[in-house]
């Protein structure tokens, strides 16, 4: 039975009146401690958004080509940059995969690369491909490859970075040329007609031809 309040001695609480404050103090305390975490929620949302907002601006906004691609090669993402790569509208783009506008010769290029991106091997990997324009002509890019993963390590989709080398490749062709023929009458030098002919250098070690009995050839330095 629950003794009368007018018994107790002076200045002493009830025990309904104790059990009622320490109910109200841990009621307090979980009201405070659900502001807390809704604040911190609040707050990780917030960074979220900056983050993604950053990261938005910085891909929509690069200089290169940007590009988000899943696992089965769809452009998920393109930004500006890499449709004036390629010439592509983005809704053209994104509605092609990426073997779609490389190269056939180039599109096995980097096989062994993904794996070992995949495998884990490597944080990401740089490859030379061509990628055939919109209007049908094939450009040089330098293509930067990184993946992204889930918190168990899986690999969700892959960010690549798209450089156009075309100009590097025409110039890197012409000095080729340059350096192969005379100046003056266009013709091979003597540079490039060794290199045809498997010829040895001027001044270096003669060759010996070798012929097997096959009937087949082989150089052999003498």
């Amino acid at each position: 039975m629950e003794p009368d309040s007018s018994l107790l001695p002076s200045g002493l609480p009830s025990r309904a009146e104790t059990r009622l404050k320490a109910a109200n103090a841990e009621l307090h305390r979980q009201i405070a401690a659900r502001e807390r975490l809704e604040q911190e929620h609040r707050k990780a949302e917030r960074a979220l958004h900056e983050h993604h907002a950053r990261f938005q601006s910085a891909f929509g906004n690069a200089p290169i080509g940007m590009a988000l691609v899943d696992m089965e090669g769809l452009w998920l993402e393109v930004n500006d940059s890499l449709c004036r790569i390629t010439g592509y509208a983005r809704d053209q783009l994104v509605a092609l995969t990426l073997p779609d506008i490389t190269h056939p010769e180039d599109v096995e290029l980097d096989a062994q690369q993904r794996r070992d991106l995949l495998a884990g091997g490597i944080p990401s990997y740089q490859i030379e491909k061509r990628y055939r324009h919109a209007w049908g002509h094939y450009v040089w890019v330098l293509v930067t490859v990184s993946l992204v993963r889930d918190d168990q390590d899986r690999a969700l989709y892959a960010i690549s970075q798209i450089q156009d080398i075309t100009e590097r490749k025409e110039l890197s062709r012409r000095l080729e040329y340059l350096i192969d023929h005379d100046f003056l009458t266009g013709l091979v030098n003597m540079r490039r007609f060794e290199k045809e002919v498997d010829l040895p250098p001027l001044f270096g070690p003669p060759r010996m031809r070798v012929w097997s009995s096959s009937g087949s050839s082989s150089s052999q330095a003498s």
